[in-house]
């Protein structure tokens, strides 16, 4: 069972004077502490008894209604989680919430969802072979980058960045086996 509870860091005050809302989570033996990225007086905070009080003011009750989907996304991804996982970790929990997972989805399997695509294409004389062995070049290619320049088999779609792309340019250009060469044949 997983056990939530909110309450202030009156320590770490921002510009407003205001202290930041954070979620303690208990599960088992083990607890995490998450900033919910809220803030509120601590005078307002202790008058409204942890916002459990009948709430007057506006931005209260956006506040309320915030930790309460916050607390309801919480209890939804755990129970997901402890249905798709025996081992449960809080620290596990705490990334997958905050979106810090390992990329499941990478250029190179993105790439190969395409070829395999386009080979069914290519199978029912929809396409050209010529342009399918162009695509396998090219994955070839972006994985002898992915080996060179980071030292990875394989890298994540959200690291795709104009700065990869220009890299990925530049090798191409002056370090592949068609360096010198504009388009790939």
């Amino acid at each position: 069972m997983l056990k939530i509870y909110f309450f202030l860091k009156p320590g770490k005050l921002n510009w407003k004077n205001e202290s930041p809302v954070y979620v303690r989570l208990w599960h088992e033996h083990d607890s995490i502490t998450i900033a919910t990225g809220h803030y509120i007086s601590k005078e307002r905070w202790d008058f409204t008894k942890k916002l459990r009080s009948v709430l007057r003011m506006e931005k209260e009750k956006t506040l309320r209604r915030s930790l309460d989907a916050f607390q309801l996304a919480i209890e939804k991804k755990f129970n997901e989680m402890i249905r798709r996982d025996d081992d449960f970790s809080l620290a596990g929990f705490k990334n997958e919430l905050n979106s810090k997972t390992p990329d499941k989805i990478t250029a190179l399997k993105i790439l190969e969802l395409h070829i395999d695509f386009f080979s069914r294409k290519v199978n029912h004389d929809e396409r050209p072979r010529a342009t399918l062995s162009k695509y396998e070049r090219s994955k070839d290619l972006l994985s002898n980058f992915i080996r060179e320049e980071h030292q990875k088999n394989d890298i994540g779609w959200k690291s795709i960045s104009g700065n990869f792309i220009n890299n990925l340019e530049l090798f191409l250009r002056y370090h592949s086996t068609f360096n010198g060469h504009i388009g790939i044949r």
